[in-house]
């Protein structure tokens, strides 16, 4: 098989630090408006821009509705946001219009309800966002998967199962 220019894609993906992580003694160092959203947001719709990427998957959004949504539509983006289930941030997947058309998306739970609970010592409403997308340009189907992994460096077992648990679950994607 080779590859033809048609069939590559571009993705971005990119935790974006919501609003409820970046209170200013979290960052002694860092200048205070800076930690605002209304700093943040622009510079980061920006770079989304310039990137011009196919495929855009963020992490830790907040303002989805009042911000990013428009926003993106405006670079010509369609975009799906799945909240997390313990805060007040979430994912979101966001494709160019012009090249994709979504087919399916779903939410999967991965850090409860399965034989290896037991390693999960930070159960926090971990979530894995699914978007099936087509490309017009050539009929290749792609599956998109958005997660957040559990963030602390102490606890690497917790980000290995979450891992495993998504590679499991990407054979549900089929």
């Amino acid at each position: 098989y080779s590859v033809r220019e048609s069939d590559i894609i571009s993705i971005l993906s990119f935790n974006i630090l919501a609003d409820c992580y970046c209170p200013p003694e979290f960052f002694p160092y860092a200048d205070k408006q800076i930690l605002l959203h209304s700093y943040r947001a622009p510079l980061i719709v920006k770079q989304i821009g310039e990137l011009d990427a196919d495929i855009v998957c963020l992490q830790e959004v907040d303002h989805y509705e009042d911000y990013f949504q428009g926003r993106l539509k405006a670079l010509g983006y369609r975009s799906i946001y799945e909240p997390k289930s313990s805060r007040r941030e979430g994912l979101l997947v966001a494709w160019k219009e012009s090249r994709f058309k979504m087919t399916e998306s779903f939410v999967r739970c991965f850090d409860r309800g399965h034989e290896y609970d037991q390693y999960f010592e930070f159960q926090k409403g971990y979530k894995a966002l699914f978007v099936r997308l087509r490309d017009k340009t050539n009929g290749l189907d792609y599956v998109i998967i958005n997660l957040h992994l559990f963030w602390d460096p102490l606890f690497e077992h917790v980000k290995f199962h979450q891992i495993f648990l998504i590679l499991d679950l990407v054979d549900l994607s089929r």
